[in-house]
């Protein structure tokens, strides 16, 4: 329980850090867990980092350690518009 409720303060304190430096809409954040980026040959490792995704309009510079990506579509059959969001590491 104790992990669960520090896990949305980070969460939400993400979030809030993330509308504070940016145009990004804290409603609508949650949770992902996506894979580093490592430089080419360089050993990277194989597990995924929790981060704060939030929506995000396409083309605006990203806050400082956060990079855009579009939303993954866990669907069968994907839009093929990109839906932007902003992907900020949890600290």
């Amino acid at each position: 329980m104790k992990f669960l409720a520090s896990t949305l303060a980070v969460v939400a304190m993400s979030a809030l850090q993330i509308a504070a430096n940016s145009k990004c809409r804290p409603q609508g954040c949650y949770t992902d867990y996506v894979s580093p980026e490592c430089p080419p040959n360089t050993p990277c490792p194989a597990i995924a980092i929790a981060a704060t995704v939030c929506p995000w309009k396409c083309g605006d510079k990203p806050p400082a350690n956060c990079t855009e990506r579009c939303k993954p579509c866990k669907a069968e059959i994907c839009p093929e518009i990109c839906i932007c969001e902003v992907v900020c590491p949890l600290k």
